[in-house]
């Protein structure tokens, strides 16, 4: 269940700007997820969020999905992609399971992160062919015991 945050001036951000949207932490949702300004999830979401703007994954959070934002700051759990304009945070409660890409990337002491992390643009995020001198011919390995 969405909820707006003039309807619920209760829920806490945490996060630099105020949450227009918010997905409290007794909700779980499923689909497509699309909002401006900044938005936060407490609950439970699985699929795809879209926005320039910035997205909070709650301590208590657990998402799964594909996230192209602006600027992502997670404080719970994420499993997925994420590709972000701007930056991608990690809080010393997250838990990461996951493929980030974005310009600046910064992990909390405490976070734990398990994946691929690309920076750059969002554009050049994406991992390069290795380049060089490497053979085709099979490799003998040799026991030296």
């Amino acid at each position: 269940m969405l909820f707006n945050r003039e309807k619920n001036p209760n829920l806490q951000t945490n996060s630099p700007q105020e949450a227009t949207t918010v997905i409290g932490p007794s909700a779980q949702f499923e689909g497509t997820l699309l909002f401006q300004g900044a938005a936060r999830i407490a609950g439970r979401f699985k699929g795809t969020v879209r926005s320039e703007d910035l997205l909070v994954i709650g301590e208590n959070a657990s998402v799964e999905g594909e996230l192209l934002v602006g600027t992502l700051i997670i404080e719970g759990q994420f499993c997925g992609d994420v590709k972000a304009t701007e930056s991608i945070s990690l809080g010393k409660t997250a838990r990461v399971f996951a493929v980030l890409n974005a310009p600046n990337i910064a992990m909390t002491p405490g976070a734990i992160f398990e994946g691929e992390c690309h920076m750059g643009t969002t554009s050049e995020a994406k991992p390069k062919p290795v380049s060089g001198p490497l053979s085709q011919e099979p490799v003998q390995i040799t026991n030296f015991a």
